[in-house]
């Protein structure tokens, strides 16, 4: 049985390691531009909720099973900590003062997408949220809606009332206002991507901050809706395997 478990687990490190997302060009000191991508503007984005075969064994393994949400925010905040903005029933959720994702906040590596329109200039969201103080973040700014490099993202992180790492980046592609993007924020390791509607417009690293879930917010002169946003943690076959290991008593691994 233990020569079994260290197969099971050397296998799993071999075909499911808990590596980084394979990077381009990373800013890890804010560039002029931003990242490169090929002509058609498309990065491939592995998908973090698995499927197949795949989605079998992690639903048969032991330990902590991947955190897995989704809401539609257009009924109540029951989920969300703080006091900021508001719900506008049947049509979504309008930031305001920050708001955390209750059952994100433990999690460490993660893929998150939100649905949202601006309304006005702009809108942002943190990531590795411990607290309403302590977090990464990237906002979005609109100053020329539908022109090309009318729109920048910013991002930092926060320390009490202290940012970091700040950087601000045109955005290379046009954005409408009032349009529905889908606004997708990878976190795997030290680093951090975003795509809006399937396009890479950030990415950069940082090692700050290790865990901490997702949140919403917006500026008193920003308006922006939000109207669904789901949530798939990822967490490696070898990590949870050795997790369970930790906790089986003494001689359950042997014959």
């Amino acid at each position: 049985m233990l020569m079994a478990t260290v197969g099971l687990m050397v296998a799993a490190g071999l075909w499911l390691p808990d590596a980084q997302v394979p990077g381009g060009p990373i800013a890890g000191i804010a560039p002029s531009t931003a990242p490169s991508i090929d002509t058609a503007g498309n990065v491939e984005r592995k998908p973090s909720q698995p499927t197949g075969w795949a989605a079998w064994l992690e639903d048969i393994m032991p330990g902590e099973r991947p955190v897995r949400l989704r809401t539609d925010l257009v009924s109540d905040l029951a989920e969300w900590a703080g006091n900021g903005g508001k719900v506008i029933r049947g049509v979504g959720f309008n930031p305001g003062k920050i708001r955390l994702w209750k059952p994100t906040l433990k999690s460490k590596d993660y893929e998150w997408t939100f649905q949202a329109a601006i309304e006005k200039k702009g809108m942002g969201w943190a990531f590795r949220a411990s607290d309403a103080e302590h977090y990464y973040a990237s906002r979005i700014l609109l100053t020329k809606p539908g022109a090309l490099s009318g729109a920048s993202i910013i991002r930092y992180g926060l320390d009490g009332d202290k940012t970091f790492r700040r950087a601000e980046l045109p955005l290379p592609i046009p954005l409408h206002r009032d349009r529905r993007y889908d606004i997708t924020v990878q976190v795997r390791g030290d680093q951090f991507r975003t795509w809006i509607d399937g396009r890479l417009v950030d990415e950069w690293r940082d090692q700050q901050y290790k865990a901490g879930g997702v949140g919403l917010f917006a500026g008193e002169d920003e308006i922006a809706t939000v109207t669904r946003t789901d949530f798939n943690e990822i967490k490696g076959i070898l990590s949870r395997w050795m997790a369970a290991c930790l906790f089986m008593p003494p001689g359950a691994m042997m014959p």
